[in-house]
C-alpha cells in the first residue's frame, strides 16, 4: 500500500516530494474503513470474543487500510504539512461546509521527539504534546477520539500477563475528548453544521523548545467552474429547444502550493447545476483528468434569445460557484 502512495506523491508531486512518515500514517489513518461488529474468534489477550465499536477501537485501531482511497486522497491534495514551534503554537485552517456533507474528518499525526527511555514503564512517552479540534460555525468544539489505558501487570515489566478481561475490551469505547497520550488525533463530526468550520492545530506542550513538523489529512476542496465563464460563454441555442452545453469544473485546495486538485472520486450524482435559479439536467458526465465534463441540458421555454444568464454549479458537500452571464441563448 505504501509502494502505491510514494508512487502517487511523485506523480502528483515531482520526484523530488518526500512526504512526512506522519504524513502517510495520517493519510492512511483518515482514509480506513471503520470496522463495526464482533469478532468470530477470541482475542489472545483476554481469551473471549470483542466488539469492534465506532471509531478507534483495541482491537481493530482506526479500522481496514483503504489503498485507493489513500491514493486518491494524495491526487486529491488532501493534507497540509506544517508546523509548530515555541514562537508559533496555533495554526488555523478554515472549510465551508455546505447541505449534504455527510462528515468531517480530519487527522493530525506528528513524528515525535524520541522519549527518555529512563522513564517508568507506566509513563506517558509523548514528548511534544499537539491538540487537534474542529470549531463549528456556532463555536461548538469538536473534540478527537480517545482511548482509555488497558490494564497492566502489577510489576510492569516482569513478563507477566496483562490482567486484561472482556470488559476491559467491550466495555471500553472510544470517547471524544482532548488527548494527551496519542501522537496521532482523529476528529469526527457527523453530518455537520453549515458554515464555516475552523480545524485547529495547537501546541499543548513543546517541552524542549523544538519545532515540531506535522500532518494534517483531511478534504480541504471546494469547487471552480472552469468553462464557460463570464468571458467565454456557452451558446445554448433556442430557448424553446436548447443545446446541451458542456460544463467543466475543477476542484480547489487552497492550502496547496498548487491549488489545482483532483475529481478523480467524483460521480455525476454529486452535482447540480442552476442557471439563472432554474435547474438544468445533468444528461451525463464524468472525469477528465483532474477535472469533471457535465453534459448539461437547459430547461426550455424559460429563457430569451439574445440573453445572457448565470451559471452555478453544486458539489454536495464541498460547496458552489457562479459564473455571471456564462450561459448565451
Amino acid at each position: 500500500v505504501t509502494a502505491l502512495m510514494f508512487e502517487q506523491f511523485r506523480n502528483t508531486f515531482g520526484a523530488s516530494f518526500n512526504a512526512l512518515p506522519s504524513t502517510v500514517k495520517a493519510l492512511l489513518v483518515n482514509t480506513a474503513m471503520d470496522q463495526i461488529g464482533t469478532s468470530t474468534f477470541n482475542d489472545p489477550d483476554c481469551g473471549c470474543t470483542f466488539e469492534y465499536e465506532t471509531g478507534p477501537d483495541w482491537t481493530t485501531g482506526y479500522g481496514l487500510v483503504d489503498a485507493q482511497a489513500a491514493v486518491a486522497a494524495i491526487r486529491s491534495k488532501s493534507f497540509i504539512e506544517d508546523q509548530v514551534s515555541p514562537g508559533n503554537t496555533q495554526d488555523n485552517f478554515t472549510i465551508d461546509v455546505t447541505a449534504g456533507m455527510p462528515e468531517l474528518r480530519f487527522t493530525l499525526a506528528w513524528d515525535d521527539e524520541p522519549g527518555d527511555i529512563a522513564t517508568a514503564e507506566t509513563a506517558a512517552k509523548l514528548v511534544n504534546n499537539l491538540n487537534l479540534v474542529l470549531i463549528a460555525p456556532d463555536n461548538t468544539q469538536h473534540f478527537p477520539w480517545v482511548l482509555d489505558a488497558l490494564p497492566m501487570t502489577a510489576t510492569a515489566g516482569d513478563g507477566a500477563p496483562d490482567p486484561i478481561d472482556q470488559a476491559d475490551i467491550n466495555d471500553n469505547p472510544a470517547r471524544r475528548d482532548v488527548n494527551n497520550r496519542d501522537n496521532v488525533e482523529q476528529v469526527v463530526v457527523n453530518n455537520p453544521m453549515v458554515g464555516t468550520w475552523t480545524i485547529r492545530v495547537t501546541a499543548a506542550t513543546l517541552p524542549n523548545g523544538n519545532t515540531q513538523p506535522y500532518s494534517l489529512a483531511g478534504d480541504f476542496r471546494t469547487l471552480n467552474i472552469v468553462n464557460p465563464q463570464t468571458g467565454d460563454v456557452a451558446e445554448a441555442g433556442d430557448p424553446n429547444n436548447p443545446n446541451v452545453v458542456l460544463v467543466t469544473v475543477e476542484a480547489v485546495q487552497p492550502y496547496a502550493t498548487d491549488t489545482s486538485s483532483s475529481l478523480v472520486d467524483a460521480a455525476v450524482s454529486d452535482f447540480d447545476v442552476e442557471i439563472e435559479g432554474t435547474p438544468a439536467s445533468i444528461i451525463s458526465g464524468l472525469p477528465v483528468g483532474d477535472q469533471f465534463w457535465l453534459n448539461v441540458l437547459p430547461a426550455s421555454g424559460v429563457y430569451s434569445a439574445g440573453s445572457k444568464y448565470d451559471l452555478t454549479v453544486r458539489w454536495d458537500g464541498h460547496g458552489q460557484d457562479t459564473e455571471t452571464n456564462a450561459i448565451l441563448f
